[in-house]
């Protein structure tokens, strides 16, 4: 089994990612080669598990079932294996489409843009295994990275100080990594929020001095399935700021549930650090 280092009783994959900040150093910044390291090294993890234990681990956290030799030769995983695959002996398995496995779906075989929640039912993700040079990899770049995190590394390649960020056997290419996962699972919260959003039923805007205004659904919907629709970016490089200049978007989804962002300097925040950047023209005001 898997165990972080911070001490904690085991968690599920997204349990854990859940429990880690996302870094205040962002991937274009100066420092970041610098300080990434030191920002996740609490919650590296050590040892690198070996292959069978690993493999315990993913069938534990995952639905997978090995795909036999006749099974890689048919059409439609065929060209998909092909294309990725590091070693002709490699075993594959195939990720399930369950719980576990969907958020690796939706974000790999999205049909449309970020609005739609369908997601092509005919793609397929597996995971390979190459003794060689013994890694987890699969066709999911986000389930590959979050594969390499949670195998771990050892204490020898943390002392490693090569400047190369693959294959993972430094601390500054597993740090890398983790970044990279932290990245993609925020993204896919992103995601996630704009479809809560979506089918919420009423909108209050609470500007500066106390205001509020109460929208419908009607009113704001295809307000925001437009914005979302365009060519927005989620990101995580700047925090919320704090100012009384913010506008507060509570919406009201269903049995009333609520879900409230922050809307600040033409950026639309799910969280402290994570936001859309919307790119209006006009400043929003209330």
């Amino acid at each position: 089994m898997v165990t972080a280092v911070d001490g904690y009783p085991y968690r599920t994959y997204k349990e854990q990612l859940q429990s880690i900040p996302l870094p205040k150093v962002h991937w274009t910044d100066q420092e970041w080669r610098s300080r990434i390291i030191s920002e996740l090294r609490p919650y590296f993890i050590l040892p690198k598990s070996e292959p069978a234990d690993f493999l315990a681990w993913i069938k534990n956290e995952f639905s997978v079932q090995e795909l036999p030799p006749e099974d890689l030769r048919s059409p439609d995983l065929n060209h998909t294996i092909r294309t990725f695959r590091k070693g002709l002996s490699d075993p594959f398995w195939l990720l399930e489409k369950n719980e576990a496995g969907r958020m690796f779906y939706e974000s790999a075989f999205r049909a449309g843009d970020r609005t739609s929640e369908e997601y092509y039912e005919d793609g397929k993700i597996v995971i390979g295994y190459n003794e060689e040079i013994d890694e987890f990899y699969s066709n999911s770049d986000f389930l590959e990275h979050v594969l390499a995190y949670f195998r771990g590394i050892n204490e020898e390649d943390l002392l490693n100080e090569s400047p190369s960020l693959f294959p993972i056997r430094t601390a500054l290419a597993y740090a890398n990594n983790l970044d990279a996962v932290l990245a993609e699972y925020s993204g896919y919260r992103g995601v996630q929020v704009i479809h809560r959003i979506l089918h919420a039923e009423s909108l209050v805007v609470s500007g500066k001095n106390g205001r509020e205004k109460t929208v419908s659904g009607d009113e704001f919907l295809p307000i925001f399935r437009q914005v979302f629709s365009s060519d927005i970016v989620i990101d995580t490089q700047v925090p919320e700021p704090e100012s009384g200049e913010n506008v507060k978007l509570s919406f009201t989804e269903a049995e009333d549930q609520t879900i409230s962002l922050i809307f600040a300097e033409g950026r639309l925040y799910f969280s402290a650090r994570e936001y859309f950047a919307l790119h209006l023209e006009k400043k929003t005001s209330c």
